[in-house]
């Protein structure tokens, strides 16, 4: 009976993967304008807001600054919420810095032997953020052009976050071991360059995820699948069957937000759970950044979406208060776009990072071929000794 499912689970992948060939060709256009469209999201909103931070978060646990820092806060922590101190830090700067920073930094917490799987499966559910970068700059500016909007969704996840870790304290607390005392700081120039490459490495990794989703969502709306949805929405929460649909494509991909219609404030509170929750893309991106390291991924669909409802609950319920002081009709909302002047840098900084990449495989490749040259050198001396 397994193998027979397993025949038929192989059967619908490939015949998955043979239609999505089928519509790449058919709908060449199509998919062409959605990619561009991903790619620009990717040049002007993902790599500028999360680069430097994805960066500088692996090399502060690389360097064992996030350890001794972690210490001051290991007992209150355990506590409370049930993480140690290094934990509770990945945590708290996940939320501030945005989702791939949590991941990864969980990530080089398994490569350093200080966390398992099952656990790091766990935390990757509550280490996650949307970034103020992405609240403000894509939501907040350019849907609303009002910062007490920005104010609003960034409170409303980060409760969300808050309400489950304390939830899940118990269960976080039975594996729960002091911050470990072994090793001091080291941070060099070896250690700054990897992370930096590692950085490169994850963000095109996300990248090249959201242009995959772009597709995807395309051929979803060809098939008249967005606009089912879309309308059962409407249908459901009484909302516009336009605003509903762009609600949809946001669940499968956040980035793209950004082209909901501007001015709505009775899209927040779902904005709130959708910025909470990630999507769909950004599960798969996490997949993606941790490397296969975490292979179940169920922890982090059900964390999400009880966050995602827990954000839509306090965003509806603070609403009232943060934006009382909001006077602007919405119709005379002026949104602005948030973007850089030239995508230039951008482009420059993929550049290097391609660099990178590829000078750090090819020294290890000449390391890999010097080590066969050295033994086989040593080997000649030991027969000319002999």
């Amino acid at each position: 009976m397994k193998e027979k499912l397993k025949k038929a689970a192989l059967a619908a992948k490939i015949t998955g993967m043979l239609l999505a060939a089928a519509y790449c060709i058919a709908e060449s256009g199509r998919v062409s304008g959605a990619v561009s469209g991903a790619l620009e999201r990717c040049i002007y909103v993902v790599v500028p807001s999360l680069f430097a931070m994805t960066a500088v978060s692996s090399a502060l646990v690389r360097s064992g600054i996030c350890r001794t820092v972690g210490r001051l806060a290991d007992f209150p922590a355990r506590k409370v919420f049930g993480m140690n101190g290094e934990e509770f830090s990945v945590f708290l700067l996940s939320m501030i810095a945005g989702y791939p920073v949590g991941a990864k930094m969980l990530t080089a917490m398994i490569d350093e032997g200080r966390l398992g799987n099952r656990r790091a499966e766990l935390l990757g559910g509550l280490c996650f953020g949307a970034g103020p970068a992405f609240i403000n700059g894509v939501i907040a500016q350019q849907l609303y052009g009002s910062e007490a909007v920005g104010r609003l969704i960034f409170v409303s996840t980060a409760a969300a976050n808050i309400l489950l870790a304390l939830a899940l304290s118990p269960v976080l607390r039975r594996g729960s071991v002091p911050v470990r005392r072994d090793g001091a700081i080291s941070l060099n120039v070896r250690i700054v360059t990897e992370c930096t490459v590692s950085a490169g490495k994850s963000l095109g990794g996300v990248c090249c995820m959201i242009m995959a989703f772009a597709a995807a969502a395309s051929a979803l709306e060809s098939l008249g699948a967005v606009s089912a949805a879309g309308s059962f929405l409407a249908e459901l929460s009484g909302l516009p069957a336009k605003e509903s649909r762009q609600l949809i494509l946001a669940l499968l991909d956040v980035t793209a937000v950004g082209d909901s219609v501007r001015g709505n404030y009775l899209l927040l509170p779902y904005l709130c759970g959708l910025a909470s929750f990630g999507g769909v893309c950004v599960i798969f991106q996490v997949q993606a950044i941790n490397g296969g390291r975490l292979r179940h991924a169920a922890p982090l669909v059900l964390l999400r979406g009880t966050a995602g409802g827990v954000s839509f609950a306090v965003g509806k319920l603070i609403m009232p208060y943060i934006l009382r002081n909001e006077t602007a009709a919405v119709s005379s909302v002026r949104a602005a776009v948030h973007r850089e002047p030239s995508p230039l840098p951008s482009v420059m900084l993929l550049i290097m990072v391609m660099m990178l990449i590829c000078g750090t495989e090819r020294s290890e490749c000449r390391g890999a071929f010097r080590a066969p040259a050295n033994q086989m050198s040593e080997a000649r001396i030991q027969r000319s000794e002999l």
